[in-house]
């Protein structure tokens, strides 16, 4: 007997991939990207010929597959496009249903229900050829009328195939049903998402205002909260549903309203990347540092996930820029991990701490050292406001790293005063620690300084009291060939001259 298995489904399309010598591989999880392809043959009443492909796909042996490979092809391009459009256009995503499935008209929002408002939204929108994308928490079914009758498909299902039901009473069940056993978590309410796509707009046909003023009109449904303590207020944000957000917030929603992570509808909002949900949710009072149950601010996030924009969004808003989590990590932090210098830059520009300590043994710049983060140990160099919070151990171990030469030079420049010779020289020297057989002398001026081989020369000489130094011209000696095909790299690219 047959039993379909999504899991399933995706290992014989990579093997077939893999037999092909492709070097695309599928990753587990195509609900929403078969959802709407059901739906798409649901629309052309082709749905008997999807069910007999994908059964074909897990039944058969991929020896077998030769006499319908066009069509596997094109299947595997159709769910990898329905499911990470965004991956291939960013200005399509998973919800621009009407885009995906290229049909003219589409009705889009959120909420949360319990099963008697979810029963009486169905009666108010479901009507003939109508194709529903339904989701909820990680999971996309889809859900379409013909004929009186209603046709709920789950990816999970084991017979491949739609389920169908002859009243909506019976429809609202399943859904409950569904997403119940996948959250594992009893609840009387479910946050969907309903994103509906039709060919045509019957003249009974509710219209999408009409829709989100019956759910923003009750009291009751902006301050019900799903399984994840999330309100309608936290999935309008996901949504990107301005219209929905500033009904919500006219009828008094709680802007500040958390989930069980403590997260606010901020959070949810910067973690989605929607730009204008941040700023209306922080011009309708959203508090910028609210702490979610990790100790991070919305600014940990927006680091994080590179997201310029939302970053200088929020610290317009005064986000705490030197804020650490419960991980003694600021938004810096996250930011030099990942290597996003332009969000290093903006954070920087707003006096976050280049030194901060994670724990006693590690800063941020020995973070960017250990994971080789060339540019951002640069910046960070560069920012620093007192060279001798740096220890000497830690100048050992930039110098021993060829490619931080810029920032070694970008120091000298900014910080070369008596004070700091000796800090500077070792540095210096370090980086360039062989015998004085050679010379290269950088121009910066017509002075000259002469940087000695060894820290020990260092020592001694800046020991001197009497000793004098004219700044801008000093040279440096080395012996290795590529460290000076390094330094010329260098001091070209500070726009000095070679003497």
């Amino acid at each position: 007997m047959f039993t379909f298995d999504q899991n399933k489904l995706i290992e014989k399309l990579n093997e077939y991939l893999s037999n092909k010598k492709s070097l695309t591989k599928l990753p587990q999880g195509y609900c929403h990207g078969l959802s709407l392809l059901w739906l798409h043959h649901m629309s052309l009443r082709t749905e008997s010929s999807f069910y007999q492909l994908v059964i074909d796909i897990i039944s058969l042996p991929l020896s077998q597959y030769t006499p319908f490979e066009n069509r596997i092809d094109e299947f595997i391009a159709r769910i990898e496009w329905l499911q990470n459009a965004n991956d291939y256009d960013n200005q399509l995503e998973q919800f621009d249903v009407e885009k995906l499935l290229e049909v003219p008209h589409k009705i889009s929002f959120s909420g949360v229900f319990n099963h008697r408002d979810l029963n009486r939204l169905l009666k108010s929108i479901l009507d003939s050829e109508k194709m529903i994308c339904l989701s909820g928490i990680d999971h996309s079914i889809g859900i379409y009328c013909r004929d009186e009758k209603y046709y709920i498909y789950d990816p999970n299902y084991v017979s491949g195939k739609a389920k169908i039901f002859s009243s909506i009473k019976s429809l609202t069940d399943e859904i409950f049903l569904t997403y119940l056993s996948i959250n594992k978590k009893p609840s009387p309410t479910l946050s969907l998402f309903f994103n509906i796509a039709t060919h045509h707009v019957t003249e009974n046909s509710l219209d999408e205002i009409e829709i989100k003023k019956q759910l923003t009109d009750s009291y009751a449904q902006l301050n019900r909260k799903d399984a994840l303590g999330n309100n309608s207020l936290h999935l309008a944000s996901e949504n990107n549903d301005i219209h929905a957000i500033h009904m919500l917030l006219k009828n008094g929603v709680n802007v500040n309203m958390p989930n069980l992570n403590q997260e606010t509808a901020l959070f949810t909002a910067v973690n989605y990347s929607r730009y204008d949900v941040v700023n209306l949710l922080l011009t309708h009072g959203a508090q910028v540092n609210a702490i979610n149950i990790h100790h991070k601010i919305s600014l940990h996030y927006a680091a994080e996930n590179n997201d310029l924009e939302i970053a200088e969004t929020l610290l317009q808003h005064n986000s705490l820029v030197d804020h650490a989590d419960k991980s003694n990590k600021t938004p810096l932090v996250y930011a030099v991990e990942q290597n996003h210098i332009l969000i290093i830059k903006t954070l920087i520009a707003n006096n976050a701490n280049p030194l901060h300590l994670i724990d006693k043994d590690n800063c941020i710049l020995s973070l960017a050292l250990s994971k080789k983060r060339w540019d951002a140990i640069l910046f960070l160099l560069i920012n620093i406001k007192n060279i001798n919070q740096i220890s000497n151990a830690l100048i050992t171990e930039i110098a021993a790293h060829e490619k931080n030469i810029r920032a070694i030079y970008k120091i000298k420049e900014k910080f070369f005063s008596p004070k700091n010779q000796l800090h500077l020289s070792r540095m210096i020297t370090e980086l360039c620690p062989a015998p004085a057989e050679e010379k290269i002398s950088v121009l910066s001026s017509s002075a000259m300084i002469d940087i000695p081989a060894t820290t020990e020369d260092v020592s001694n000489n800046f020991s001197n009291p009497t000793s004098t130094y004219s700044y801008g011209f000093f040279s440096l000696t080395h012996s290795v060939t590529k460290l000076k095909e390094n330094i010329i790299s260098a001091t070209s690219y500070l726009g000095f001259k070679m003497h």
